[in-house]
C-alpha cells in the first residue's frame, strides 16, 4: 500500500502561497532596488554640480548670475532628494512586509513538509512491521506443516 499524506491539497495550497509571497517580495526588492537607485543619482548630480558651482566660484567674475542658479538648483535638488528618502522608506516599509510574509508562508509550508515526512516514516516502519510479521507467520506455518508432515 502505497503512502498518502492526508493533507497533500493543504500542503501544495501552502507551497502555492509561499511561491506567491517570494514573488511580491522578489518584486518589492526590485522596486526598492529601483529608488535606491534613483536616490544615488540624486546625489551624484549633486556631487557633480557641487564641483560645477566650486569652479565658478574660483573662476571669479561675472559669477554672481551663475552662483545664484546654482544654489536655486541646490535647493531644488535637495528637495527632491528628500522626497525620493520618503520613497525609498515606504519600498523599504514594503519590502520588509512581504519579506515577513513570505518567512510565515516558508514556516507553514515546511511545518506540513516535516508533518508528512514524519507520516511516511511512520508509514515505512508500519509496513516493515507488517511484512515481518507476514514473513514470521509464514515461516511458523511451515514449522507447522513440516512437523505435521514428520509425524
Amino acid at each position: 500500500m502505497k503512502f498518502k499524506f492526508r493533507f497533500e491539497s493543504l500542503l501544495k495550497h501552502r507551497e502555492r502561497i509561499k511561491d506567491l509571497a517570494m514573488a511580491e517580495f522578489a518584486e518589492a526588492q526590485r522596486n526598492l532596488d529601483l529608488e535606491l537607485k534613483k536616490l544615488d543619482e540624486l546625489y551624484t548630480s549633486l556631487d557633480q554640480n557641487f564641483i560645477k558651482t566650486q569652479e565658478v566660484r574660483e573662476s571669479g567674475g561675472v559669477a554672481a548670475e551663475m552662483l545664484k542658479i546654482h544654489d536655486e538648483f541646490f535647493t531644488g535638488l535637495e528637495i527632491r532628494i528628500e522626497e525620493q528618502k520618503k520613497q525609498v522608506r515606504e519600498k523599504k516599509e514594503i519590502s520588509e512586509e512581504k519579506h515577513k510574509v513570505f518567512v510565515q508562508a516558508s514556516i507553514e509550508a515546511k511545518s506540513l513538509e516535516k508533518l508528512k515526512e514524519k507520516q511516511k516514516e511512520e508509514a515505512r516502519k508500519e509496513k516493515a512491521k507488517k511484512d515481518l510479521l507476514e514473513i514470521e507467520d509464514i515461516v511458523n506455518m511451515r514449522t507447522k506443516t513440516r512437523d505435521q508432515a514428520s509425524r
